[in-house]
C-alpha cells in the first residue's frame, strides 16, 4: 500500500487500537494523518501495522505488532526503505511499541542506530489518569506557587540537571537555556507553567501541553516529603481545567523506576508505552 491507499473504516479502527499501544499522542496523529495527503506508507499485517507519515517537517514511522515476531523484519526493511527515500533531507523517526524488541534490535542494527543516552535507547512508560478516577484536590497552603520568572531560570535548570534521571548520561537543561528561555516565555504567557516554593527555596516545577504533563520535577533536597503528591495533584488540576481531555497524562523513562513507582502509587494506568529511535541520515 501507499500513501493513495484509503483504509476503510474498520481498519482504520483496527490500526488506531494497534498504535494506541504506542501512546495516545500518536494515536491521535495517525487518525490525522490516515487518509490524507500528510499519509506517505501504510501496510496492514494481520496482526499489526506499519505506518508513515509527515509531521510539522518531519516524517514519523509508527511500527506495532500484537505480539513480539521477526517473521516481518525484511518486509518492514522494506517499507522502511521506502518510506525514507520519499522524505528527502527530513528527519525519520520511529515510534514503535516497546515490546516488540525483535522489531526494535533488527532495526537498530541494519540502521546502525546509535544510543543517546549513555548507551540506553528512550522507551517510556505512558502514565494516565482519567478525569472520572480523579478524586484528589490541591490543598498544600504551605507551598507559594509562581508562575515563570525569568530571573530563576538558573536555579530551574540547575535543579531539572539534578533531580532528572537520564540513566547515567548528563542531563542537559542548563546548556539548552537559550533555546528553553523562549518556551517558558510561552509557558508564562500561556498559563501552563507553575514553579513551588517553600522559604525561598525552589521545590518543584511542572508545565502542561494540553493535557499532557510535559515536565514535572521535585528537587532531590525535597523527594520524599510528600511534596510530589501535592505537586501532580495541582497539574492534574489545571490540566483538566484548561481542557475537556478524558484523562491527563505524561511519560516516565523505563530506566527511572523510582518515577513509575511513584505515578502507580498515585493511582494513575499505563496506557502507552514507546521506544523512540532516530533513522541516520546515511546509512554506514
Amino acid at each position: 500500500m501507499n500513501r493513495y491507499t484509503k483504509l476503510e473504516q474498520s481498519q482504520i479502527s483496527s490500526c488506531s487500537e494497534l498504535i494506541g499501544k504506542i501512546d495516545c499522542c500518536e494515536q491521535e496523529n495517525f487518525l490525522s494523518a490516515v487518509n490524507t495527503e500528510n499519509q506517505i506508507d501504510i501496510h496492514v499485517f494481520e496482526h499489526g501495522v506499519y505506518f508513515s507519515y509527515k509531521y510539522e517537517g518531519v516524517v514519523k514511522i509508527h511500527i506495532c505488532f500484537e505480539q513480539d515476531t521477526d517473521e516481518f523484519n525484511d518486509k518492514i526493511i522494506e517499507l522502511v526503505q521506502a518510506t525514507s527515500g520519499k522524505a528527502s533531507d527530513a528527519i525519520v523517526d520511529f515510534y514503535i511499541y516497546k515490546h516488540n524488541t525483535k522489531i526494535i534490535e533488527h532495526l537498530i542494527a541494519r540502521y546502525k542506530i546509535p544510543a543517546p543516552y549513555d548507551g540506553l535507547y528512550y522507551t517510556s512508560v505512558e502514565f494516565i489518569l482519567r478525569r472520572e478516577n480523579f478524586n484528589k484536590a490541591y490543598i498544600n497552603t504551605n507551598l507559594d506557587i509562581r508562575p515563570y520568572e525569568e530571573i530563576y531560570i538558573d536555579t530551574y535548570l540547575e535543579m531539572l540537571d539534578e533531580s532528572m534521571d537520564f540513566g547515567g548520561g548528563t542531563p542537559n537543561f542548563r546548556e539548552s537555556k537559550a533555546y528553553l528561555v523562549e518556551d517558558f516565555r510561552e509557558y508564562e504567557k500561556t498559563n501552563r507553567f507553575e514553579a513551588f516554593w517553600v522559604d525561598d527555596e525552589l521545590v518543584g516545577l511542572y508545565w502542561r501541553n494540553g493535557a499532557e504533563i510535559d515536565m514535572f520535577a521535585v528537587s532531590v533536597e525535597h523527594q520524599g516529603k510528600g511534596y510530589g503528591s501535592d505537586l501532580l495533584t495541582r497539574a492534574i488540576e489545571m490540566s483538566f481545567a484548561s481542557s475537556d481531555a478524558d484523562f491527563a497524562f505524561l511519560y516516565a523513562v523505563d530506566w527511572n523506576t523510582k518515577a513509575q513507582a511513584f505515578y502507580r502509587k498515585y493511582g494513575m494506568e499505563v496506557l502507552g508505552q514507546p521506544c523512540c529511535l532516530r533513522l541516520p541520515r546515511k546509512e554506514d
